[in-house]
């Protein structure tokens, strides 16, 4: 805000200007004078010029800000008003994808098609990709409401409307346990975990499902006369609500067959849920068999969070998730399992996946292949590395 005021001069009277200005820097206000004009209009004229130059120099220094440092400011401010738990979880979409999208640019130097790359690759990676959008816009907004830019980038990208999302098996390794990893962990939890913590890992150890494929089984989905499960879908949480998608592709939509003891372990823990339905007199439509305390699914993140803890409670070798499903992949290749069988059951629509998987298993096998090949040459046997099937003997002619 500027005050004008007149004074007086050997050469007449003149006008000056008393201004508040702020420094682009540390945007502390001072107060500042100008004088010498020779009528109040030239005065205005050049306070509105001063208040313009002052207010660009401050916006440039604004813009030229990392979008990470303008997520800091924001984050701090939404702590105050949002819970623990709906900051964890913007902290780790903004660390896993955004961030790395956007963190090191300046804010003011981001624009529409930097944003219409995002929205693309983030749909191509993941499903609930809106989400992030719109997580992305709001640091934007913020940028907006505190004149660090004037308007969003965001402003007509484009959402698609058909999205592919990639298989996760294609993406990095996740490593896989050994046999004696596998019994240890599982006879642990059965001793100290609860029922659905078992009947979680149990199942993804010997089913090889996905986890949202864990996630979105039903009732009606356990076939405990053939000791089968049908996986014809799978779960995700947007905004709090759940959605059922179906496979990307046919070879998703399949019936896995498995052992006696997992069917009695889902078996038990359907008969708890039913339990608890009746005594809290509850009904519900979609009878899932891992659910929360309201009969909702389970979410796909708790998966992950309780086998990390699980770990480190029972102190068993930290695993990711999908390495128990390449675990998995791990005991049918060594129990000798054809590799065509081992696609069909984990759901790959390409066996080259699943040939990608086994040459990550054997990768540490490699310097058998000559003493392998040597057994077959002179006594027409073929061992197991890390299992194909084995020919016990050749008949000579």
């Amino acid at each position: 805000m500027a005050s004008y005021q007149k004074y007086k001069t050997k050469k007449g009277q003149l006008w000056l200007i008393k201004i508040v200005l702020e420094d682009p820097i540390t945007k502390e206000k001072f107060r500042t004078t100008r004088r010498g004009f020779q009528s109040l209009r030239e005065a205005k004229f050049a306070a509105e010029q001063l208040e313009e130059e002052n207010k660009n120099a401050s916006t440039l220094r604004k813009s030229n800000q990392l979008f990470r440092d303008v997520y800091l400011e924001w984050f701090k401010e939404q702590e105050r008003v949002l819970k623990p738990s709906t900051m964890k979880q913007k902290l780790t979409k903004f660390n896993k994808w955004i961030l790395p999208h956007f963190g090191e640019l300046p804010i003011g130097k981001i624009n529409k098609k930097k944003c219409q790359e995002f929205i693309d690759y983030t749909a191509g990676h993941i499903t609930s990709f809106k989400d992030l959008v719109i997580q992305a816009k709001l640091i934007f907004d913020y940028a907006i409401k505190n004149d660090y830019i004037a308007s969003t980038p965001f402003k007509n990208t484009v959402i698609p409307v058909k999205v592919v999302v990639d298989d996760e098996d294609d993406k990095d390794f996740d490593g896989f346990w050994e046999r004696d990893e596998v019994n240890k962990f599982l006879d642990l939890v059965k001793e100290h975990g609860t029922l659905k913590e078992y009947a979680i890992y149990r199942t993804l150890l010997y089913s090889g499902l996905r986890k949202g494929e864990l996630c979105a089984l039903m009732e009606k989905d356990l076939d405990d006369m053939r000791n089968e499960i049908s996986v014809s879908k799978t779960l995700y949480y947007e905004k709090g609500e759940h959605t059922l998608l179906k496979p990307k592709t046919e070879n998703g939509r399949r019936k896995v067959d498995i052992d006696q003891e997992t069917v009695d372990v889902l078996k038990q823990l359907i008969r708890e849920n039913k339990k608890r339905r009746l005594s809290d007199n509850i009904q519900v439509s979609e009878k899932f068999i891992f659910v929360r305390d309201d009969f909702r699914p389970m979410r796909v993140a708790y998966v992950n969070e309780r086998l990390e803890a699980l770990c480190k409670k029972l102190s068993v070798r930290e695993i990711k998730v999908h390495g128990l499903r390449h675990t998995h992949a791990s005991m049918l290749f060594a129990a000798g399992e054809k590799m065509k069988k081992v696609q069909m059951r984990l759901g790959h629509a390409r066996l080259e996946t699943t040939m990608n998987i086994y040459t990550h298993i054997t990768k540490e096998e490699t310097g058998q292949t000559p003493s392998l090949l040597l057994d077959y040459m002179q006594k027409g046997e073929i061992k197991h590395s890390v299992g194909q099937t084995v020919v016990k003997s050749i008949k000579r002619t």
